[in-house]
């Protein structure tokens, strides 16, 4: 897990600074008290349109009960489509272009999913997992058609979920708690970071993009904040 540091951003390098010939190591950190800090945000793997989109969320908001005093990145939904996922980016600009990194990841998340649940198309909790990556090209929400049935359904989907797209995400892990299963639930504080080796590369111009996902694979209604999220990178 990455040693937590009281700053927004640190830029380390292993030498001196302003030099393409030393390693670089970065270190970013971003809190949503009350702030997008430069993310967007947005949900993806759902039909354009349908009945239940009105329950679709990916915005700031207010925290439950005993947090209120903050905001946090709400993802919320009934999931219709059993894969719909929420995900937030920001680019990150002057790394060393054309080099190789490692990272590691920490996402704080705000959950009440159960690990004792049943549900439809997973076990709600251990189903609900949260990834993180860097991309040397922008995530994007597009629109494709699928034909269902003898119709034609408009259905959105991520551009990096793309076997011709060059990276991938790292696993960081679930975010069920083991608590009764019942309506009302507690929310807790979940730390999730990656354990294996992540690398990626920067682009010609020395950016990335810092993508966090959070996928839910039942069909059932889930809601979740994201309160904080860190990243360590270090040249190879």
């Amino acid at each position: 897990m990455i040693e937590r540091k009281a700053i927004v951003f640190l830029c380390v390098l292993l030498s001196a600074c302003g030099s393409d010939n030393e390693k670089q190591s970065e270190y970013f950190e971003y809190e949503f008290i009350d702030s997008n800090v430069g993310f967007e945000f947005g949900t993806t793997n759902h039909d354009v349109t349908h009945e239940l989109n009105n329950t679709i969320k990916s915005n700031l908001a207010k925290l439950p009960s005993p947090y209120e005093y903050r905001e946090g990145v709400l993802f919320e939904w009934d999931n219709y489509s059993s894969s719909i996922q929420g995900f937030m980016k920001t680019k990150i600009k002057g790394l060393h272009p054309n080099k190789k990194f490692s990272a590691e990841f920490n996402v704080d998340v705000l959950t009440s999913a159960s690990l004792n649940c049943v549900g439809v198309g997973g076990v709600p909790g251990f189903s609900e997992k949260v990834k993180a990556g860097f991309f040397n090209i922008e995530p994007k929400k597009i629109i494709y058609t699928k034909h269902i049935n003898g119709v034609d359904v408009s259905h959105y989907e991520i551009n990096i979920e793309n076997s011709l797209v060059e990276g991938s995400t790292a696993d960081l892990g679930h975010l069920g708690l083991d608590v009764e299963c019942k309506d009302e639930r507690p929310w807790e504080l979940k730390s999730l970071s990656n354990d294996e080796l992540y690398t990626f590369k920067s682009d010609e111009n020395g950016e990335a993009w810092l993508y966090i996902e959070i996928k839910s694979g039942f069909a059932g209604f889930s809601s979740y904040y994201v309160l904080s999220a860190e990243a360590m990178i270090t040249q190879l």
